[in-house]
């Protein structure tokens, strides 16, 4: 089943392609905010028509579920994670130190652009309904892979110096997850700075000094 059925109609494709003032994009927007504020369990489809300001037939000619709606959202902040991943690896050269740095960066700007998003689907992740959570996991997977892979490669080349690849890479990924809990659009730090500091704690947990010249990303500061 594809992600447009599974939602009921829905528009998919990335975050930042979601159709501006369609009825199914208030709906999201709406969930999105009830799920981050109160929970998925404690919000009913009830709650989201009203939050609309529609009826909930009206509700459910977009979305057949409350779980469509959840699904709409994990989906698409994963599909948009895992293409800028792929696309900060792609763009940053053949040195495990700069890859570690450009994938590190990229999840980090993912978890302060679309916080709401990204604290929902970390914390909410299980209650998604199969198929649907076994699509979310595998990509999930996918990522961690990704980053595994470039630590390995960078301890095999003799860059890093780890104690186990795998516990640094989980570290790394929560460190970048808890983002969402405490990043603040309007606070002190721009998400630009967050990400470089998170792409310089991530070399430093690698055993590699960041650049002074660049922080962790390259070229960057």
């Amino acid at each position: 089943m594809t992600q447009q059925e599974r939602a009921g109609g829905s528009e998919g494709g990335p975050l930042g392609l979601v159709a501006v003032g369609g009825t199914a994009a208030r709906i999201e927007e709406a969930a999105l905010d009830l799920f981050f504020e109160r929970g998925y369990t404690s919000t009913t489809m009830r709650d989201i028509a009203q939050a609309c300001g529609i009826t909930a037939a009206a509700l459910y000619n977009h979305f057949a579920s409350k779980d469509a709606i959840l699904y709409a959202r994990v989906a698409r902040l994963h599909e948009e994670l895992e293409a800028s991943l792929v696309a900060a690896a792609a763009g940053a050269g053949d040195e495990p130190r700069d890859i570690l740095a450009a994938i590190v960066r990229a999840h980090a700007m993912i978890h302060t652009q679309y916080r709401k998003d990204a604290h929902v689907a970390n914390s909410e992740i299980f209650a998604l309904e199969e198929p649907g959570r076994g699509g979310v996991v595998a990509a999930r997977r996918r990522m961690a892979t990704m980053f595994q892979e470039t630590i390995e490669a960078g301890v095999k080349r003799g860059s890093f110096t780890v104690a186990d690849p795998v516990v640094v890479t989980f570290a790394i990924i929560n460190m970048g997850i808890r983002i969402a809990e405490w990043f603040a659009p309007n606070g002190r730090l721009s998400a630009d700075e967050v990400a470089d500091i998170h792409a310089d704690l991530a070399l430093k947990m690698v055993g590699v000094r960041p650049r002074r010249n660049g922080g962790g990303a390259k070229g960057r500061r």
